[in-house]
Order: structure tokens, then C-alpha cells, then sequence
């Protein structure tokens, strides 16, 4: 794997190739911040070449990461200095939802002060609230923005849109939140002139729900692609109802279950109506509800059923990664038991030392 480092941290230009350190670990995930190892001899000086903030790339992705860590254990001889940071996407957790709003009419206790997205899909929300907290155009406080980074999405589909308030709290969190809803991920595509699908002359903060390549994309296990299965079939984790409570409001959504098969689930809309001071009657009380129906679709649609629950793809698959797919595409399993299972790449690891190189996605069953 070829590293290098960018010179200009504003414009994420002037890339210049690093010597290859004693081993390198490069993980790209679906919606969670991705993240590097980089180890060598401390006498090779990787802390003063890759100092803390410093961006990063690898020749072989579009992901950018940011230096955050250095770690050196003492030992007799010449010890190991370890880097390790996170993808760029890490800098959403250095803001707080809401910060430097121009209140009009500010809330009794701006601890708790709400920061209102409209209603919408999630992924536009998702899309709003990043480009709130960093783009030098969307920002109150100037100082916030950061050059040529700005959000957007891809084509998702349907879903269900609900107006959201949020709470104070690092928007990365939030954020990880809200793609969970519909079971979107985020990507960062560094900026570039080359040809490439996506992105351009900013840096990309992307939403995506990946690409269904289960009809072309299928490993098996009689083609070698597969090491290793463990299967779990269970719905001890699955809910079919939602009983959604807030202050002064309970409502209950079901599904078409009924008897042994209803299993209801608790969830929180204390934030629908805790601000208010009376119970609500009338039309306030029945959009109340109307908002608490939809989250508990919402929360019910959300849930996964296990069905295989880990799968070790060999070193030298018959499909190759971010060439014939990419993180969060949905690729199928031929196992043993039954149909190809749809699942989705959520996570693709690289990692290289002296004893050569070694690659592994991770698949996640997605229904």
C-alpha cells in the first residue's frame, strides 16, 4: 500500500509519498468513521514525518484520514512508534449540534436547547445537518467552515419523512444516528480532477446506501471465496409493536402481528412534547401523535433480523474490492443452507508487514 500525506491541509493538495513503515493497517467502514495503523522504528522518524493533523491518503482509495494519535512503548533497543487516526468524517465529532445558533427567542435551558431539522428523508437531513456545522457557506461562526469540504448525497429511494429535533451533542454522534434510520452510510471522497463517479473539486462528505450488486457480486463457497460461516437464525432481538412515549403522550403502533407474535419495543419522544407545560389537546395533541406513529415505524423498519451472522471471505476472492464492489454494496453469500443471502459490506480492512499482504471484508446481513 502506498501512503502519502498532503502538504496543504486547506486544499488537500501536494501529495508526497511516504517511505513504507514496518506495517500498515487501513480499515474503510460503511457509516462509522474508517481508521489506520501505522508502525515503525521510532528511529525513522514517522512522529515528526506524520505529525498529529496530519491528512493522509492511500493510492488505492479515495479516503482521506487525519493523524490523531502517536504511541510509543519503551523497550530495550530501538522501540515501535504507532499512528493511528480516523477518517476525516472524525472532525463532525469536534462540533456540537446547534452551536452558535442566532436564537431569536432562546429556550429556558439551552443545555437542552434544540436544533430543528425539517421534515424530510433522513438522508437530506443527514446532508443539512453536516453542511450546518462545517460549510464555510451554511455556518453562523466563520471560524466553524472548512474549505472545499461540503455534504451530499446519492439517489436513495423512499422512505418515511419525519421532522427532527436534535439535542445538544457532537454532530458526528447524531449524525451516526440518523443514517442508522434507513441504514445509510457515509464515505469521504477526497477532491479530484481524475475520472472518478463521484466528487470533484471539493472534498465529499457522501451519504449512500451502497449499490445492490447481489446478482453479480456472489461469493461462495464452492468457488473458495469463503473460509469460514457461522450461521444464527433468531428474532430474539426483533419487535414487531412500538409503544412510543413522551411527557404527556403515549401512542402504540403495531405491525400485523398478533398473540405470541407481538413483541413490543419502548421508545423515547419525551422531545415531542417535553417542552410543553400543560397536556395537549386538540390539533397540538393529535400531531403529537402523528409524529409518534411515524417514529415508531420508523424504529420497527430499523431493526435487523440475525440470520448469518459472520463471514470470512478468503484472501484471494473471485470478486475484487473497489473494483467489481465497494463499501456499502449489498453482494449475495452462496452458504449451504438455502438461497444466495443478501448482505452488505461494512467494513474492508488492508493491512501489510513483512509477511506480505492480507485483505477482509466485513458482511452484515441486511434484512
Amino acid at each position: 500500500m502506498d501512503i502519502f500525506k498532503f502538504n496543504d491541509r486547506d486544499t488537500f493538495l501536494n501529495g508526497e509519498l511516504i517511505k513504507p513503515p514496518k506495517s500498515i493497517v487501513w480499515t474503510e467502514k460503511y457509516r462509522e468513521p474508517s481508521g489506520f495503523q501505522l508502525v515503525d522504528k521510532v528511529s525513522s522518524d514517522l512522529k515528526n514525518i506524520l505529525p498529529i493533523g496530519t491528512v493522509i491518503g492511500q493510492r488505492a482509495s479515495m479516503e482521506l484520514m487525519i493523524v490523531e494519535n502517536h504511541e510509543i512503548v519503551e523497550d530495550d533497543g530501538d522501540p515501535d512508534i504507532s499512528v493511528t487516526g480516523r477518517s476525516l468524517q472524525a472532525i463532525l465529532d469536534e462540533r456540537i449540534v446547534g452551536q452558535n445558533q442566532d436564537w431569536v427567542n432562546p429556550p429556558a435551558n439551552l443545555n437542552e436547547a434544540p436544533y430543528s431539522l425539517p421534515s424530510g428523508y433522513s438522508w437530506v437531513q443527514a446532508v443539512k445537518l453536516i453542511n450546518d456545522h462545517i460549510n464555510v457557506s451554511d455556518v453562523l461562526n466563520s471560524g466553524d467552515g472548512i474549505p472545499l469540504i461540503v455534504a451530499d448525497h446519492g439517489v436513495i429511494g423512499a422512505s418515511i419523512e419525519e421532522d427532527r429535533v436534535l439535542r445538544r451533542g457532537s454532530v458526528l454522534s447524531h449524525l451516526l444516528a440518523l443514517l442508522e434510520v434507513d441504514d445509510l452510510g457515509l464515505k469521504v471522497i477526497r477532491r479530484h480532477s481524475i475520472n472518478y463517479p463521484i466528487g470533484g473539486p471539493n472534498t465529499l462528505f457522501y451519504i449512500h446506501a451502497g449499490v445492490d450488486k447481489r446478482s453479480s457480486v456472489i461469493f461462495s463457497r464452492n468457488n473458495g471465496d469463503i473460509n469460514k460461516a457461522v450461521y444464527l437464525w433468531s428474532i430474539k432481538k426483533v419487535k414487531t409493536s412500538a409503544l412510543v412515549v413522551g411527557r404527556y403522550v403515549e401512542t402504540i403502533v403495531h405491525g400485523p402481528e398478533t398473540g405470541l407474535d407481538r413483541r413490543v419495543m419502548l421508545v423515547d419522544a419525551s422531545d415531542l412534547d417535553g417542552s410543553l407545560e400543560t397536556i395537549p389537546t386538540g390539533v397540538d395533541l393529535e400531531n403529537i401523535r402523528a409524529a409518534m406513529e411515524i417514529r415508531g415505524n420508523l424504529e420497527i423498519k430499523a431493526q435487523k433480523r440475525i440470520s448469518l451472522a459472520r463471514v470470512d471471505i478468503s484472501n484471494s476472492p473471485t470478486f475484487e474490492y473497489r473494483k467489481d464492489y465497494d463499501i456499502g454494496d449489498i453482494v449475495s453469500v452462496d452458504t449451504n443452507y438455502g438461497q444466495p443471502i443478501p448482505m452488505r459490506v461494512v467494513e474492508y480492512t488492508e493491512s501489510q508487514d513483512e509477511d506480505g499482504y492480507f485483505a477482509q471484508p466485513t458482511l452484515e446481513f441486511i434484512g
